[in-house]
């Protein structure tokens, strides 16, 4: 599924203030956290409301991704973060296996970008270590890829 949608300044608001509040789950934001955040929310005009709902499937699961996006920036999801992130899908029908799917799902398509990796495949195993991935998710992805 392409996760990029087409957001109105409303919905992005939303979702950069779901992405404010993982970013403090844990009591430490990030600077990469940050950079995400500011990145994301630099084109939302101040006017924007931060408080609608996100009506379509699509876009629930652009904001479930962008929390993901937002809670691994620092390398890994804590589980203060992965509770923030399921209280803030709650709404939507999201429990908590969804979401760490969801999570699972977004850490593979980050390794995924190494998938080519030969030379270096201790350092592309240790990553997936660090995420939360098996050595076979890593085996795995180089017959996929």
């Amino acid at each position: 599924m392409d996760w990029i949608a087409k957001l109105d300044a409303d919905e992005a608001a939303t979702i950069a203030a779901g992405m404010r509040v993982v970013a403090l789950a844990d009591g430490h934001v990030h600077p990469r956290e940050l950079a995400l955040i500011e990145g994301f929310a630099s084109g939302i005009p101040a006017d924007a409301s931060d408080e609608v709902v996100l009506a379509t499937s699509e876009l629930q699961e652009v904001y479930l991704r962008s929390l993901i996006f937002v809670a691994l920036a620092d390398g890994k999801v804590s589980e203060p973060e992965e509770r923030t992130i399921a209280e803030l899908m709650a709404p939507y029908g999201y429990g908590m296996e969804r979401v760490m799917e969801r999570v699972l799902d977004v850490k593979r398509e980050f390794l995924a970008a190494f998938s080519g990796v030969r030379v270096f495949r201790d350092a592309v195993v240790e990553i997936a270590a660090e995420l939360g991935l098996s050595e076979a998710d890593v085996e795995r992805m180089h017959r996929e890829g």
